[in-house]
């Protein structure tokens, strides 16, 4: 999706990993679920575009039953969260002495 789409999106970061078999679930403010499922692996970003997500409206984000966020759809693509680069080095790195 772009600025230019007629369908708006959002895009959720977390800020830490979610396990795997957490529900995830976006419901609007007058409680209506739009999407909710459950991840068969970890995850940090999560992408959703709907005709249900309208500009000027807030939503709830909501992980395993418990709200994360609410949010308000600014422009045909929301991001919520945000990039990080962890440039150090990672599993298995080693120093030399």
């Amino acid at each position: 999706p772009n600025e230019n789409s007629t369908q708006n999106s959002v895009t959720i970061v977390f800020d830490n990993v979610q396990s795997d078999g957490s529900t995830f679930r976006i419901d609007s403010a007058n409680g209506e679920e739009l999407v909710a499922f459950i991840p068969e692996k970890d995850y940090q970003l999560v992408a959703f575009s709907s005709q249900d997500l309208v500009k000027g409206q807030t939503y709830s984000i909501f992980v395993d039953g418990t709200l994360i966020t609410d949010f308000t759809v600014s422009s045909s693509v929301t991001t919520i969260g945000s990039f990080t680069s962890n440039m150090s080095g990672g599993k298995g790195s080693k120093q030399r002495p």
